[in-house]
């Protein structure tokens, strides 16, 4: 499974993320200060729309 590093939008903390996403076979590291923000900042990568259902209710962010 490849992995790409992203943050959320001006964040510049430490607390880092796994997202993945059922449908997208790569998972994505993200640089975010909470859940959340994660899994925005992921949505954006994959390519989807973070509000979506279908996105939002599949996507899941690990501390690690």
């Amino acid at each position: 499974m490849k992995t790409k590093a992203v943050a959320f939008e001006g964040y510049t903390g430490n607390k880092t993320w796994k997202v993945t996403h059922p449908k997208h076979k790569k998972s994505v590291t993200v640089k975010a200060p909470d859940e959340t923000c994660a899994i925005y900042a992921a949505a954006n990568e994959f390519g989807e729309k973070w509000t979506a259902v279908n996105y939002y209710a599949f996507a899941s962010a690990s501390k690690m």
